[in-house]
């Protein structure tokens, strides 16, 4: 059986079928691997490949050239298919779920710092400060997973450092206000939606424009 570890742009709920030519499937992941088309154009190209191997309909399965140049052909006149199409969608879709998931985990997750950072200044504490201390701990674990997933879906299709820059900014300012503005009036939970928001219509942006 084929690993698939070795292919990073892969989701890991790919699998490979049963009694398959290896040899084709790894053309096929090699090559991808190798060009420099967006992650996301990959695993779309790879899934629409895996599912006519595992598709019923014989007419389905596709035939692989030898070398990888009339391979990348064959690439091409994949996508220009309605079935391709229907795989790329899922995998923008997937994707974009992901990134919504990973945003609205990484503001619940930012606002507990944000406040316990607030409370180690004031010496207010919501119970004390050992147990304010365990629950951001989890928070702040919690967050770098989350910025880690988030990141690494924007990098399958765009270079991730302005999304990188805007969420130190944000956090910054966030973190500024907190200490500025009386308690009653918190505003870091809403800039951190601000944040998602732009950032979440720039990344829809980019997917529309593939």
């Amino acid at each position: 059986m084929i690993s698939l570890k070795a292919y990073s742009w892969l989701s890991k709920d790919v699998t490979v079928p049963e009694h398959i030519d290896e040899n084709a499937l790894l053309s096929v992941l090699n090559t991808l691997n190798a060009d420099e088309m967006p992650d996301c154009r990959k695993e779309a190209l790879a899934r629409y490949y895996i599912d006519s191997l595992s598709s019923k309909d014989k007419k389905r399965a596709l035939n692989i050239s030898a070398d990888s140049k009339s391979l990348k052909k064959q690439f091409n006149a994949w996508s220009s298919g309605n079935a391709f199409s229907k795989v790329q969608q899922q995998v923008y879709q997937n994707d974009h779920t992901k990134f919504m998931m990973c945003s609205l985990a990484i503001i619940m997750a930012g606002t507990i710092c944000i406040y316990f950072l607030r409370a180690v200044i004031t010496g207010k504490f919501l119970v004390n400060f050992s147990v304010d201390a365990i629950i951001v701990s989890i928070a702040i674990a919690f967050l770098a997973v989350n910025f880690k997933k988030k990141y690494e879906v924007i990098a399958r299709y765009e270079k991730k450092g302005h999304y990188i820059l805007f969420d130190i900014v944000s956090f910054l300012l966030c973190v500024l206000l907190k200490f500025i503005i009386p308690a009653m009036f918190d505003l870091s939970v809403i800039i951190l939606f601000i944040t998602y928001y732009i950032e979440k219509k720039q990344f829809e942006k980019t997917i529309r424009a593939l």
